[in-house]
């Protein structure tokens, strides 16, 4: 678990959180900040702008993020993280929708998701995971997970 300082610090700064969060490595378990890379610190910095400003119901700086990634870049797992963040933290209830054309590359997201909340339990404690979205009951923020097929 962690102490109310630190989850008002990770309220305050999501960069803060990113880098804490435990993360599966090649060698075991580590946290994001011991491997991450450059393009990750600066897509982090630009969704940590966006979102704080949607939590508090603001217009973000820039309307859209793009990001794009060769295979095995960490796009999921880093939106992922993203997303968990606003889940957690809103004051504001949030409806999140994610989509994909089919089953299969939604599941990529929320598995990335449960993964996460897996290994940060204090994370897990907060959300509960559904069928097909992940809900944060105290302040009523939900994600789904939407597809075509």
């Amino acid at each position: 678990m962690i102490d109310a300082l630190t989850l008002r610090r990770y309220a305050a700064d999501p960069m803060s959180m990113f880098a804490q969060s435990v993360i599966p490595g090649v060698n075991g378990e580590v946290r994001l900040c011991e491997v991450w890379s450059e393009f990750q610190i600066q897509a982090f910095r630009v969704l940590s702008a966006c979102m704080m400003s949607v939590a508090r119901g603001e217009k973000p700086p820039h309307r859209g993020v793009w990001i794009e990634r060769t295979k095995g870049a960490s796009k999921d797992s880093d939106i992922g993280l993203a997303l968990v963040w606003l889940l957690l933290f809103s004051p504001r209830p949030q409806l999140i929708e994610a989509g994909a054309d089919d089953r299969s590359q939604i599941l990529e997201l929320k598995k990335a998701m449960q993964d996460d909340l897996r290994l940060n339990g204090w994370k897990a404690g907060r959300l509960k995971v559904q069928t097909n979205r992940i809900v944060n009951e105290s302040t009523r923020s939900e994600m789904s997970f939407l597809t075509r097929d």
